[in-house]
């Protein structure tokens, strides 16, 4: 559901792109597989509009496809000139088709401290993805330090990511973290 919180009209464009990770980028891709009702829509001030997601795709799902649903707001250009201000928002957010619930991730994670960062590197070799998020880190003497707040990414199955998250202050300059 798109919701218009502000006071004046809105117009959302949806789309959808295959989604797929290589070379620890995500790449996405034009799809047919799975379209959005209705890809575009006015929006009123206060009301919302219930988008639908449909697998017209006719060959059955065998392991989990991975898609990202985009939602552009079309900027009004008349708007835009007499303010002198153009804020167009995009929200990307993921959508899994799982034809088989028993599919998990098996996901491994290593972590090292470098000076001022932390290196995540991620390996899923399961059927679905994994959803990495809330990165601590743990010292000896039992005080912990929270380096990722919230999504650091995902891990699509069979697919390899890796992160570097700057330290915040407070972990800078303490050592031997636990985990």
């Amino acid at each position: 559901t798109v919701v218009n919180g502000g006071t004046d009209p809105i117009t959302p464009q949806i789309r959808v792109f295959a989604w797929e990770q290589n070379a620890n980028e995500d790449a996405l891709a034009p799809t047919t597989a799975l379209v959005a009702s209705p890809p575009m829509a006015v929006i009123p001030p206060g009301q919302s509009q219930t988008v639908r997601l449909v697998r017209v795709d006719k060959a059955r799902a065998t392991a989990e496809e991975h898609y990202r649903l985009l939602v552009d707001e079309i900027t009004d250009r008349a708007a835009d000139a007499t303010s002198g201000v153009a804020l167009q928002l995009r929200y990307s957010v993921p959508v899994f088709v799982r034809p088989n619930a028993r599919d998990v991730a098996n996901l491994t994670l290593t972590a090292e401290v470098a000076s001022d960062s932390l290196r995540i590197d991620a390996s899923n070799s399961g059927g679905a993805h994994a959803q990495v998020s809330n990165i601590s880190l743990a010292y000896g003497d039992g005080s912990s330090v929270v380096v990722g707040a919230g999504l650091v990414g995902y891990v699509l199955p069979t697919k390899n990511r890796q992160w570097t998250i700057a330290l915040p202050p407070e972990a800078l300059g303490r050592r031997n973290p636990q985990s």
